[in-house]
């Protein structure tokens, strides 16, 4: 059978035709490849890089002879596919399978409002296989989901995997996609808002401009509930690779392409500790630098952090969501706010980056949480980020609890809607679970940031190593022409059009949005209506919260006393 899988523009970000730098699309190529071995006739058309508008986009459909076409996308991109699926259908009038998170978390919705034939759910290669090879006769096949002809939705059972991660091809190398596109600009370790020379000293020294950094993933799924992630599903069991087999992608990619590091995109890279020694000991060998998402538990340990620096690890990615151990108990974390501390200090300890993530919005969040988030990052001295806002995810707690008590009310809005925003620290989108007022809300989020930042600020300009490196930072890039004649000419470019923003009135600064909008919509009329957004602001009830927050007071004003 001839497939064409297509990845649909998820980044809306810096959108350029034939982009590069962006990641790896590891799922659709898995899929691909485990296709190909199959013996079908596979080609995989990543819209996400070559960002291709509607015209460019038909000429290529016209020019395909696949007999079926798959999507793999998450929720964020609900409203791309319910376009994208509507022009496959009139230009090419082929059945669509969708694939992916959205497709696994959300089948009913998708099945009745877009033109998709068949949603495969949770990991995709074996269904797939199964799919394709007995392709139409798909009726019972495990792990699917589709509509009856007298429009009854079938669901039907879960698929008991024949193969561990290993045994699955390496994810289109070799003519599926072209890696060279996607080489990473960053080890994404240390992030901050100021200049800090003496904290990113180690990575600088390691990193340099140009390098290829590839990108990989060693393992599916997550063990622990965190209530806003949909990695507590029965569809994200922890399945890993074993460490031999990553290092051996790892060389493989090394003597083939010249890779010089690894961003592993892996939800939990680091996790148990044997695994993680394991996996240290074989990356080692490869002589490859590093970086990838940890659980704050385990980069707690010295030892572990320690092998890593030693592994060649640059940074780890931690999701601290929130300072307050009242709120992280809420949210059903398996970590606290000491495991990150220590974390962050044995970062610091080894000369190895780390990179937070902080959520706002949750049930329990309120001005003593970003309080208490406050003190924690000021007195740790790790550095901040801005917050990402809660938008509940199918497959999640949280998102089961807004359908429930009706604060979704339409999910099929809510989906179409909340996947225009343009990521997560977005505020085109007001969405509040919280016992806190729209108000409040805005204010509160507003106030917490400003601190944030401005302690950390004022902890890096005490040191007076900083106005060191800012000189000296500063004296290079003038002792270099090219850098400078760079640097003059994006202040005299910033000036120019800070002028022009300046004589734009509100209406022109919305028309332009519009239109960044309209460069990824292949038919306007299909954009989301602004009065039907699917949700209501309310505060999401909870006992099992409401009784975390109530002890603790009670705990508290005991030890007052």
């Amino acid at each position: 059978m001839k497939i064409l899988l297509i990845h649909p523009i998820t980044r809306t970000k810096n959108i350029t035709e034939d982009r590069v730098g962006i990641g790896y699309p590891t799922g659709i190529g898995y899929i691909g490849a485990y296709l190909q071995e199959q013996g079908h006739e596979v080609t995989i058309f990543d819209n996400n890089q070559k960002c291709y508008g509607k015209d460019k986009l038909t000429k290529y459909l016209e020019d395909s002879d696949a007999d079926i076409v798959g999507i793999s996308a998450m929720v964020n991109a609900y409203n791309q596919v319910m376009q994208l699926t509507r022009l496959i259908k009139e230009v090419k009038g082929c059945p669509i399978v969708l694939g992916g998170a959205m497709a696994t978390y959300s089948p009913e919705v998708i099945m009745r409002n877009m033109d998709v034939d068949v949603c495969v759910l949770g990991e995709g290669e074996e269904t797939a296989g199964e799919l394709f090879g007995n392709w139409p006769n798909y009726a019972g096949i495990p792990g699917i989901a589709y509509m009856e002809d007298d429009e009854q939705f079938v669901k039907t059972e879960d698929r008991m995997f024949a193969k561990t991660r290993d045994d699955y091809p390496y994810p289109g190398y070799d003519g599926l996609l072209d890696i060279s596109k996607y080489w990473r600009a960053t080890l994404a370790t240390w992030e901050t808002h100021i200049r800090d020379e003496k904290l990113m000293h180690s990575y600088k020294k390691r990193v340099h401009e140009g390098m290829k950094i590839a990108t990989m993933v060693t393992g599916m799924g997550c063990p622990y509930k965190c209530t806003f992630c949909t990695n507590s599903t029965h569809y994200m069991k922890t399945r890993e690779r074993t460490p031999q087999n990553v290092a051996k992608e790892a060389m493989y990619l090394k003597n083939k392409f010249g890779i010089e590091g690894i961003r592993f995109d892996d939800d939990l890279l680091i996790l148990q500790k044997k695994r993680t020694l394991e996996l240290c000991k074989e990356l080692k060998k490869t002589g490859l630098l590093w970086s990838g998402q940890s659980v704050g538990r385990a980069t707690s340990e010295d030892a572990i952090v320690a092998e890593m620096a030693d592994a060649g690890c640059v940074g780890f990615g931690v999701g601290i969501e929130t300072g307050s151990d009242r709120l992280l108990k809420a949210m059903l974390k398996g970590s606290r706010t000491k495991h990150y501390e220590m974390a962050y200090h044995n970062a610091i300890k080894h000369g190895v980056g780390i990179r937070v993530q902080l959520l706002y919005g949750s049930p329990g969040e309120d001005r003593s949480t970003l309080e208490e988030t406050v003190d924690f990052f000021k007195r740790t001295g790790m550095p901040p980020r801005r917050f990402n806002r809660l938008l509940p995810m199918p497959g999640s707690a949280v998102f089961d609890q807004c359908l429930e008590q009706g604060i979704i009310y339409n999910e099929h809005d809510f989906l179409n809607c909340t996947s225009m925003i343009s990521g997560y620290t977005s505020r085109s989108i007001n969405f509040n679970i919280t016992s806190m007022s729209d108000e409040e809300y805005l204010a509160n989020q507003d106030w917490a940031e400003t601190a944030l930042y401005k302690n950390y600020e004022d902890k890096v300009k005490s040191d007076p190593s900083f106005w060191y490196y800012l000189i000296k930072h500063y004296v290079i890039k003038i002792l270099k022409v090219k850098p400078l004649v760079r640097f003059i000419t994006r202040k005299i470019t910033s000036t120019l059009l800070n002028k022009r923003r300046d004589k734009r009135t509100d209406y022109q600064h919305r028309e332009a949005e519009q239109q960044k909008t309209l460069l990824t919509t292949l038919y306007p009329e299909m954009l989301p209506d602004p009065d039907k957004i699917g949700f209501k602001n309310k505060p999401l009830v909870d006992k099992r919260i409401d009784v975390i927050f109530s002890s603790a007071a009670e705990a508290a004003e005991a030890e007052a006393a």
